[in-house]
Order: C-alpha cells, then sequence, then structure tokens
C-alpha cells in the first residue's frame, strides 16, 4: 500500500512556496481524506485524471463531502513512487507549479494509492483550499466557490 508522509509533503510545499515569498499551507486532515479517497478511485479505475468517472470534477467532490471552499485546486499524478518523485513532476509542469504557489490557497491535503496490476502503480492528489469567509454577521461569502484542475503529470 503506498502512503505519503502528510507532514513532509507539507514541510516540502512550505519550503518551496517560502522561496517565493508565498505564505505557508496548513495541512488539512479533511482534505487528505478526499485526496486519499480519489487516489483510490483513480487507482481502481486505472486511470488518472481530473474526473475519471465523469462525475467527479474537483468542486463537484468537496460539495459532496460538505467541505466549505472559496477557491480549490488539484494536482494528479501516476507513476512517481516517492514524494520527492512527484513533486519534481509537478514543479516542473508549468500549470502544477502555479497551483502549488497560488497565494490564494491556505490549505492543503495529500494521499497515494497503489494498484500491484497498474502499469502507474502509484496515484497521487493533492488538494489546495481556502476557506470561505465569515462576515460579522456570520454569512458565508465565497462557499462553494471556483474549484480547478492542472493538467495532468504522467511519468
Amino acid at each position: 500500500m503506498a502512503r505519503v508522509d502528510e507532514n513532509k509533503a507539507l514541510s516540502m510545499l512550505n519550503q518551496y512556496r517560502a522561496q517565493s515569498g508565498i505564505a505557508p499551507l496548513t495541512l488539512d486532515p479533511r482534505l487528505s481524506r478526499i485526496a486519499e479517497d480519489y487516489a483510490k478511485k483513480m487507482a481502481a479505475a486505472d486511470k488518472m485524471g481530473h474526473d475519471v468517472d465523469g462525475h467527479s470534477l474537483l468542486g463537484t467532490r468537496l460539495k459532496g463531502y460538505g467541505y466549505p471552499f472559496s477557491n480549490a485546486g488539484e494536482n494528479v499524478a501516476a507513476g512517481y513512487h516517492t514524494l520527492a518523485e512527484a513533486f519534481s513532476g509537478w514543479r516542473q509542469s508549468p500549470p502544477h507549479d502555479r497551483g502549488m504557489k497560488d497565494p490564494e490557497m491556505t490549505l492543503m491535503g495529500i494521499a497515494t494509492a497503489y494498484n500491484p496490476n497498474s502499469k502507474y502503480k502509484v496515484f497521487w492528489c493533492l488538494i489546495f483550499a481556502h476557506p470561505p469567509v465569515v462576515t460579522a454577521d456570520g454569512t458565508l461569502m465565497g462557499a462553494g466557490g471556483a474549484a480547478s484542475a492542472t493538467v495532468l503529470t504522467i511519468r
């Protein structure tokens, strides 16, 4: 079974963001669970993408889990066997790199899944989010807002 050290991923990503003067992210266990479920879905389907079953785009998934967000994005990958490899692949892909350096994102979750019968073996899902803003009167501003997915990385 593939597992990723979430704290190591958080540290690696925050060091990378700091090099560009971007505020650090906070690990959100809920996002990691959502990422894990999606990584497992990709592994079970032996398919990598942002919508492997035709109705699982990020915004739809987050809303389905009742996860409030004003902005969200994800990086997915397959075939990378270590965090360092996946991170390097994302850094070298301009759309993925932009996602990791998005200053509006404040939260992250990451997970992997393993399918020994797949040509890729390991599937990765990294989700970023910014929660909605709660106004003084308790109104949620931006709840269920925009969600984006970056171009796929395949090794």
